[in-house]
C-alpha cells in the first residue's frame, strides 16, 4: 500500500465503503465492545454525562440516524452464517439497507468489534430501558476501510498527544503496517488541532533524536502509557543534556521494565491495560503506604503484584518529574559547560581526575559534617561522585538559581548564595573534578565577598569611607569564622519514617496535614525538612515497614531511584568506613582561616590574646597537615609496593618473551630451509611445464583453425538471414506509416464533421427545445399534457416508480404514477428540473425531453432518469442532438460514444 498515491487510495476507500458495506442491523448493547478505543482513549465521564443529558432531553438517542450509527468489523462468512441462522435476508444496496434495520441476535459470548462510538453506547446503557438496549450498527469486512473508520472523529473527543504519537508511529511502519496516506492525515490533524506548529515541530525533533525516539518507542506494547505524553515539553527534556546511562533514559527504561516485570512480558495483557488503570495506579506505592494499599486492594488481590517499594511509574509522572530535575540540572551546568554533542555526565567524566586511583577509595558524604570512605573501582568511584553532586544540587538548587544575563536596568533576579555555591564547587573539587568553572568558584573566598558586600551595604560608598577597608574586611571574616557547625544530633539525625512529625527547629509543623506532592516540584516546607536526609547512605537505607501515610522523603527517594537507579555499586551498610577528619566543611574552614591569617598577620600581632589562639589554631592545622602527609606517605608506600610487584611481573614476562623469541627463531630457520627446497623443486617443475605448454599450444592451434572456420560459416549464414529480416521489417514499417497517415486523414475528416454537428447543435439549442426552457416552461409542454382523452375505465391501472437520480447515484426525486395517466406527473417534475438548468438522460446517456422521457425509460425497463447539472447540459445535449441527426448511422454513434467516454 505504501506505493499507492493518496488520492487513489482515498478514492478506493470511499468506493469500498459504499460498495462493500455488508449491511445495517440493530444489535443488543451487550454484544458491543471497543478494543481499539481501549488502547488509546479512556472513557471520559464528563462526555458520557453530557450524552446522557442529551438523550434525556431529546427523549431518546436516535441510534438509527446515519450520523449516530456505529461501524463494526465482522468476517463475511460469519455475517452470512448469522443471517441464515436468524432467517434474515438483507440487500447489499445502501438505500435498501437503510430501510431494513433488522435486529440480529448473536450467540452468547460473542463480541462485535466496534470501531467508534464507545461513549454513546456507555451513555445508552445507563439511560435506556432494558427493552431498548440496542444500537444500529453498520457492518464492514475491509481492513483498509477499518483504518479509515477508526480514524474518523465526527463529534468525537479530540486526540491527545499520546494518540498522535502512537498513530503516526503505527502508520510509519514501526508499530504496524506502513501507510503513508494515513500518516499524512495524522500529521495534518496534529497541525490542525495545535494553535501553532509547536507540537508538530517538537514531535519531529523527537523522531530525529537517536536516544529518546527508541526509548519512547519501547512502550508500543503498553499503549495506555502514551496517555501521559506531552509534546510541548520535549524540547526542555532534550536540552537538559541528561540522556546518557542515567537520569532520563534510565527513567524511561525503568518505566518499561516495571510493567514488563509486572505482566511477565505478556504483550496481550499489556495491550489490555487501559488509561483508566494507569491513572489509578500511577504515583501510588501500595508496598510502602497503607492507604494506597487499601485503595488498590480491590483491584489487585492482596497487593502481591503491585506491592513494589516505589511509586508506580508512568509517562505522566516522567514529564512531571522533569520539573524536579530542571533546577538541579542548571546547578550542575555551573560546574561544567558541556560542548556540542556532550552531556553533563560525559563532560564530567572527561574532567574526572580520580583522586582515589592509588588508594582505591572514594569519599562518601553522610551529612554536612560526616564523611566516609568506600572501596570501589574507577567507574564506581565516578558514579558515586556523580550521584553526590546531583544530590548536593537537589538539596541546595534554590540557593543557586540559574544566572540570567540582563541587558536593561530591570530589578535583579534571585542571586546565588556565595557560600552554598562555594561549598558545591569545593565538594566537586574534593571528589576529583577539575574544570575551569570549578577552579574559578573555589579560588575566591565567599566569606570575604560577604564581608565586602556588608560594608558597602551598611554605608553608601559615595558618602562614607573606611580608614582601613581591608582590615575591616579581615575582622568581619574572623567573626564569620567563629560560627560553629551544628552537630549531627541537632541537624541530621532524623528518623526516615518520622520526617513529617516536627520541623527542624522543634516547633509544631503547621502544614503537617498537607499531603506531599507525589511528582514534580515539592513543597518548600517538605524540601527544607528533607534536606538533611538527601545523602547517599540515607537514600539507600531500607525502611522495611509500610507507613500509614506517604511521606515527602519517600517521594524524593522514589524520584532519586527513578532517575539514578537502585544499584550504586557498593553496599552502604557494610562497605563504609568513617573518616577520621571532622568533615569536608571543617577542612575548607581551616584552609580559609590559614589564608585569612596570613593576609592579616600585622593586625593580629597587635592583639596578644588573639595571637595565642591563632597559634593554637595554626598548630592544629599543622597537625592536620601532618596527618594528611602520613596518609599520603602510606598511600605512596602502598603504591611503591604495587610498582615493585608490577616490575617483578614485568621481568618474569620479559624472560618468557625471550624464551618464546628464541623458539620462534629456530622455527624460522627451519622454515627458511623448507622454502629454499621448495624454490628448487618449483624451478625444475617450471622447465617441464614450459615444454608441455609449448606442445599443447601447437596442438590446440590446429584444432582452433578448424573450429573457427566452421563458426565463421555459421555466422555468415546468420548474417544473411538477419539482413533479410531487416529488409522485411523495413517494408512492414513503411506500410504501417502509410496506414497511420491514412488514419490521421480520416481523423481530420471526422473532426470536421464533428465540428459541423456541434455548430448545428448550437443553432438548435438557440432556436428549439433547450432555448425555450430558459425562456419559459409552458412552451415545453407537448400536446400530451393538453390532451382530453380519458383512459379506458376497464383497463387495469398499474403503479410505475420513476426515479430521478443525480450522477453520484443519489435519488433526487421519486414519482409513483399510474401507467395509464403517467406522463403528467413525470413531465411536471422534468419541467421543474429543466427550469433549474438541469439535463435529463437515460441509462445510455442519451438526452431526453419532457415529453419522451417517460416512454424511453419505461421502454428500457430501467425506470430511472439521470439528472446532470446545468454546467454539463451543453455537453450532453451535444451528444443527444448528434444522436438524433445520425440515428441511422451506427458507426458515427459509436464514434461519439468513444468521444464521451
Amino acid at each position: 500500500m505504501s506505493n499507492i498515491k493518496p488520492n487513489t487510495l482515498s478514492q478506493r476507500i470511499e468506493e469500498e465503503r459504499a460498495l462493500k458495506q455488508l449491511g445495517t442491523a440493530r444489535v443488543n448493547l451487550s454484544f458491543l465492545e471497543f478494543p481499539h478505543s481501549d488502547q488509546l482513549q479512556q472513557t471520559k465521564k464528563a462526555n458520557v454525562d453530557r450524552l446522557k443529558r442529551l438523550f434525556r432531553v431529546e427523549g431518546g438517542c436516535r441510534p438509527d440516524d446515519l450520523a449516530n450509527r456505529i461501524p463494526a468489523i465482522i468476517d463475511e462468512g460469519q455475517w452470512q452464517q448469522y443471517l441464515s441462522e436468524s432467517d434474515t435476508s438483507m440487500n447489499h444496496e445502501p438505500e435498501n439497507v437503510i430501510s431494513t434495520h433488522t435486529k440480529i441476535d448473536f450467540p452468547p459470548g460473542f463480541r462485535l468489534q466496534c470501531l467508534r462510538g464507545r461513549h454513546r453506547v456507555e451513555a445508552a446503557r445507563q439511560v435506556l430501558p432494558d427493552r431498548d438496549q440496542w444500537w444500529t450498527v453498520d457492518f464492514y469486512p475491509s481492513g483498509e476501510l477499518k483504518c479509515t473508520l477508526i480514524d474518523e472523529y465526527t463529534n468525537e473527543i479530540k486526540p491527545d498527544d499520546g494518540e498522535f504519537y502512537y498513530k503516526i508511529r503505527e502508520y510509519q511502519g514501526l508499530f504496524g503496517r506502513k501507510t503513508p496516506y494515513f500518516e499524512k492525515r495524522w500529521w495534518g490533524r496534529l497541525a490542525a488541532v495545535s494553535t501553532s506548529h509547536n507540537k508538530k515541530e517538537r514531535l519531529e525533533q523527537l523522531f530525529r533524536n537517536v536516544h529518546f525516539a527508541p526509548a519512547f518507542d519501547a512502550f508500543q506494547h503498553i499503549p495506555a502509557l502514551y496517555g501521559g505524553m506531552r509534546l510541548s515539553t520535549l524540547n526542555k527534556m532534550i536540552s537538559m543534556k541528561c540522556h546518557e546511562s542515567q537520569e532520563l533514559l534510565a527513567a524511561l527504561r525503568f518505566i518499561r521494565n516495571f510493567y514488563y516485570d509486572v505482566f511477565e512480558n505478556d504483550q496481550s495483557m499489556m495491550q489490555r491495560l487501559s488509561r483508566t488503570d494507569i491513572e489509578h495506579l500511577q504515583l501510588t506505592a501500595p508496598g510502602a503506604c497503607e492507604r494506597d494499599f487499601q485503595d488498590l486492594n480491590y483491584r489487585v488481590k492482596g497487593g502481591k503484584i503491585l506491592a513494589a517499594f516505589s511509586a508506580m511509574p508512568s509517562l505522566h509522572a516522567f514529564f512531571e518529574n522533569l520539573k524536579y530535575l530542571k533546577g538541579p540540572a542548571d546547578c550542575m551546568k555551573r560546574l561544567v559547560r558541556p560542548k556540542r554533542g556532550e552531556t553533563i555526565q560525559s563532560a564530567l567524566w572527561n574532567a574526572f581526575a580520580d583522586p582515589g586511583l592509588r588508594s582505591g577509595k572514594c569519599v562518601i558524604q553522610g551529612s554536612r559534617s560526616t564523611f566516609f570512605f568506600a572501596k570501589a573501582d574507577t567507574n564506581t568511584r565516578f558514579s558515586l561522585s556523580y550521584r553526590q553532586l546531583w544530590l548536593n544540587a537537589i538539596r541546595d538548587y534554590r540557593d543557586m538559581p540559574k544566572p540570567v544575563c540582563q541587558k536593561l536596568a530591570n530589578p535583579k533576579n534571585g542571586e546565588a548564595n556565595e557560600t552554598v555555591l562555594y561549598e558545591f564547587a569545593s565538594l566537586a573539587d574534593k571528589l576529583g573534578l577539575e574544570t575551569q568553572e570549578i577552579h574559578d568558584l573555589v579560588e575566591h573566598d565567599p566569606d570575604e565577598k560577604i564581608a565586602r558586600r556588608l560594608l558597602r551595604t551598611a554605608r553608601d560608598p559615595s558618602q562614607y569611607r573606611y580608614k582601613d577597608f581591608k582590615g575591616c574586611v579581615g575582622r568581619l571574616v574572623e567573626i564569620i569564622h567563629e560560627a560553629e557547625p551544628l552537630g549531627d544530633e541537632n541537624h541530621d539525625d532524623v528518623e526516615v519514617g518520622d520526617d513529617n512529625n516536627d520541623n527542624l527547629h522543634g516547633e509544631p509543623n503547621l502544614q503537617e496535614e498537607r499531603a506531599p506532592n507525589r511528582c514534580g516540584i515539592l513543597n518548600d516546607a517538605d524540601q527544607v525538612r528533607d534536606r538533611p536526609l538527601m545523602y547517599l547512605p540515607k537514600l539507600h537505607y531500607s525502611t522495611g515497614a509500610r507507613q500509614a501515610e506517604l511521606t515527602s522523603f519517600f517521594v524524593q527517594k522514589s524520584l532519586y531511584l527513578f532517575f539514578f537507579g537502585k544499584d550504586a555499586g557498593i553496599d552502604f551498610e557494610k562497605d563504609l568506613e568513617q573518616v577520621s577528619s571532622d568533615g569536608l566543611k571543617d577542612l575548607m574552614h581551616r584552609e580559609q582561616l590559614l589564608n585569612s591569617t596570613e593576609r592579616s598577620s600585622d593586625n593580629r600581632n597587635q592583639e596578644g590574646d588573639n595571637l595565642q589562639d591563632e597559634q593554637v589554631e595554626i598548630g592544629q592545622d599543622s597537625i592536620a597537615r601532618l596527618d594528611d602527609a602520613k596518609r599520603e606517605l602510606e598511600a605512596v608506600e602502598v603504591s611503591i609496593q604495587l610498582k615493585e610487584t608490577e616490575q617483578q611481573d614485568q621481568e618474569t614476562r620479559l624472560k618468557d618473551l625471550e624464551r618464546i623469541i628464541s623458539q620462534k627463531e629456530e622455527i624460522l630457520k627451519s622454515l627458511q630451509v623448507s622454502v629454499d627446497k621448495r624454490k628448487h623443486d618449483l624451478a625444475s617443475q617450471t622447465v617441464d611445464f614450459q615444454q608441455v605448454w609449448a606442445r599443447n599450444i601447437v596442438q590446440n592451434a590446429n584444432n582452433v583453425d578448424e573450429g573457427w572456420q566452421a563458426k565463421l560459416d555459421q555466422f555468415t549464414k546468420q548474417e544473411q538471414e538477419w539482413r533479410a529480416k531487416i529488409a522485411q521489417l523495413a517494408r512492414e514499417e513503411q506500410q504501417k506509416q502509410k496506414t497511420v497517415e491514412e488514419l490521421k486523414a480520416m481523423e481530420h475528416t471526422e473532426r470536421a464533421k464533428l465540428q459541423e454537428l456541434e455548430n448545428e447543435k448550437k443553432r438548435l439549442i438557440e432556436n428549439q427545445t433547450l432555448g425555450t426552457v430558459r425562456l419559459g416552461q409552458k412552451s415545453l409542454i407537448p400536446e400530451e399534457l393538453n390532451s382530453t382523452n380519458e383512459p379506458d375505465e376497464q383497463s387495469p391501472s398499474k403503479a410505475v416508480h420513476i426515479r430521478f437520480m443525480q450522477r453520484c447515484w443519489a435519488v433526487l426525486h421519486e414519482v409513483v404514477v399510474d401507467q395509464i395517466d403517467s406522463t403528467k406527473e413525470v413531465q411536471r417534475v422534468g419541467i421543474k428540473l429543466m427550469g433549474k438548468q438541469m439535463g435529463l438522460f437515460d441509462s445510455e446517456m442519451r438526452a431526453l425531453t419532457v415529453y419522451n422521457c417517460f416512454q424511453r425509460v419505461t421502454k428500457t425497463g430501467s425506470n430511472t432518469i439521470f439528472v446532470i447539472p446545468g454546467w454539463e447540459v451543453d455537453r450532453t445535449a451535444n451528444i443527444e442532438q448528434l444522436a438524433e441527426y445520425d440515428e441511422q448511422s451506427g458507426q458515427k454513434k459509436a464514434m461519439l460514444k468513444r468521444i464521451w467516454d
